[in-house]
């Protein structure tokens, strides 16, 4: 499905691209010939890859140059022509940087919302699933026995006298025991 998306997006760019080359070379727009190419850029920002918004704002600026030399007006060093597609060439620029910073903001919420979800559902001693896991989990099972019509087996334990452990060695101790019990039980 992504790599579907993601070639359907490489041809929305070439054609894009290739549209507003032929506008660019064929029509005489004169001053903003090259501020078209940004849209193609603008698009690169439902794409994961940086690369993309590189690679298509890198041939906006190259067919910016070129659709200079190749358009009907080219020949004449007017100073106006130039100067706005500099401009182009500098507002493309400015939207790959827009779309590069909003795609590594992107990434960093990402990566905070893994974090916080971690957070929410471990427990911070002994780093197992905590209550708040065990019920959406429990929940989902619940949830898969109904609709298939399966077994579930569930195994809970209670570690006995373990008041009587804290009391005597301290909680320090009483962390070390649960911190140790649940990596067993983990393997």
């Amino acid at each position: 499905m992504k790599m579907k998306r993601d070639f359907t997006l490489i041809i929305l760019y070439i054609i894009s691209l290739g549209i507003i080359f032929f506008i660019d070379i064929h029509i005489p727009l004169g001053v903003a010939a090259g501020v078209p190419y940004i849209l193609p850029v603008l698009i690169t920002m439902w794409t994961e890859r940086k690369i993309d918004t590189y690679i298509v704002g890198g041939l906006g600026v190259l067919l910016t140059i070129v659709g200079y030399f190749a358009s009907p007006c080219a020949g004449g060093i007017e100073w106006m022509i130039i100067f706005n597609r500099a401009l182009a060439i500098f507002v493309i620029s400015l939207n790959i940087a827009f779309v590069i910073s909003r795609k590594n903001s992107e990434e960093k919420i990402k990566s905070l919302n893994r974090e916080l979800n971690h957070i929410a559902h471990t427990d911070q001693l002994t780093q197992t699933g905590n209550r708040l896991l065990f019920v959406k989990t429990i929940t989902q099972e619940l949830e898969k026995v109904k609709r298939y019509d399966t077994p579930l087996s569930i195994i809970l334990f209670d570690i006995d006298y373990f008041k009587k452990i804290n009391d005597t060695y301290g909680h320090d101790i009483g962390d070390i025991v649960l911190k140790s019990l649940c990596e067993v039980v983990s393997k």
